[in-house]
């Protein structure tokens, strides 16, 4: 992922200003997603943080996983923990936090 990250990027900042489109949810958890792969997990929560509206499940998902998987369990309970105030009755930031 790491050799298509600038071009995400790029396109994704192009959705806007060329081509008049707002990024909707879908969009930043793509790009999140990009991120996460791609080990940039800080730049992806803040992406998340900064986003013009409340982020979906699917972008916290995608950063409790790759911070699971790099190790950053300090990480992983903040996101859970904004995933629960996103969807409190979701079971999924308390399955993944147990393993």
């Amino acid at each position: 992922y790491g050799g298509f990250v600038n071009k995400g990027i790029q396109i994704f900042s192009s959705m806007e200003k060329v081509h008049g489109v707002n990024p909707g949810n879908e969009h930043y958890a793509c790009l999140v997603e990009l991120l996460c792969r791609a080990g940039m997990i800080t730049e992806a929560k803040d992406i998340a943080e900064n986003m013009p509206f409340e982020p979906s499940s699917h972008v916290w998902e995608s950063i409790l996983c790759a911070s699971l998987d790099h190790g950053d369990t300090r990480l992983a309970e903040t996101v859970a923990e904004r995933m629960l105030e996103c969807e409190p009755k979701s079971p999924f930031p308390y399955l993944v936090l147990i393993k």
